[in-house]
C-alpha cells in the first residue's frame, strides 16, 4: 500500500502539472471565459497561477492523509489544520493591505504548504512513505521550463501565439517519455495502451 501512496503522488503531480501549465499559459482566455460581461480587468488573470497551485498542494495534503486514516492516528491532524489556518489568517492581515487580492493568494500558497509539511513529517513517524522525491523535483523542473519560457518570449499573433502555447503545454509530456523521466513498466504500459487502441481503430 506505502508504494501505491507513493507512486500516486507521483502521478498526481505528473497530472496536475499539465494542468497547471495550461492554466498558467492560457490564464487571460480562462479569465475572459469566466468575466463574459468583462466587469473585471485581465489584470486579475494573474492571481489564477496562485489559487491553482495552492489547490496542487492541498491535492498534496489529501494524499497524505492516507497513512494518518489508515493507522487511525486522526489525533495529530489538528496540528496541521490549525497551523494552516491560523497562518493563513494572520498573514491576510500583512500581505493583503500590501499585495491586494493576490496577497490572500500568496498566504492561502504558503498555509497549504506549512500544512503539507506538517503533516508529511507527521505521517513519517505514523505510517512511512518513501515517496519519489527525485521524480518528483524533476516533474517540477519540467513545470518550470515551459512556463519559463512563456515568459521569456511570446510570438506576435494570435494564431501564432496560441499555436506556440499549445506547443509549450505539450512539452512537458515530451520530455517525460523521451527524457527517461519514465520507469520501464511504465514505458510498458504506455506501449501496450497504444498498440491495444490502434488495434481497436482498425
Amino acid at each position: 500500500a506505502k508504494s501505491v501512496f507513493s507512486r500516486t503522488a507521483t502521478y498526481y503531480a505528473m497530472f496536475i502539472s499539465l494542468v497547471f501549465v495550461v492554466m498558467v499559459l492560457f490564464r487571460n482566455e480562462i479569465f475572459s471565459l469566466y468575466d463574459l460581461t468583462n466587469k473585471f480587468p485581465v489584470s486579475l488573470s494573474n492571481i489564477i497561477p496562485y489559487v491553482a497551485f495552492s489547490y496542487i498542494m492541498y491535492g498534496f495534503y489529501i494524499i497524505m492523509l492516507a497513512g494518518v486514516f489508515i493507522e487511525e492516528k486522526t489525533k495529530y491532524l489538528p496540528l496541521a489544520t490549525l497551523t494552516g489556518a491560523a497562518l493563513n489568517v494572520g498573514l491576510n492581515f500583512i500581505f493583503i493591505p500590501e499585495f491586494g487580492i493576490i496577497g490572500a493568494a500568496y498566504t492561502t500558497i504558503i498555509a497549504y504548504t506549512v500544512m503539507v509539511a506538517i503533516l508529511y513529517f507527521i505521517s513519517r513517524y505514523i505510517y512511512l512513505v518513501e515517496y519519489e522525491f527525485k521524480r518528483l523535483g524533476a516533474v517540477f523542473i519540467f513545470t518550470a521550463v515551459p512556463i519559463g519560457l512563456s515568459y521569456l518570449y511570446l510570438p506576435d499573433g494570435m494564431i501564432t501565439k496560441f499555436l506556440f502555447k499549445c506547443a509549450l503545454c505539450i512539452l512537458p509530456l515530451i520530455i517525460y517519455y523521451f527524457g527517461g523521466f519514465l520507469l520501464p513498466e511504465e514505458y510498458v504500459y504506455i506501449r501496450q495502451l497504444i498498440r491495444k487502441n490502434t488495434s481497436s481503430q482498425m
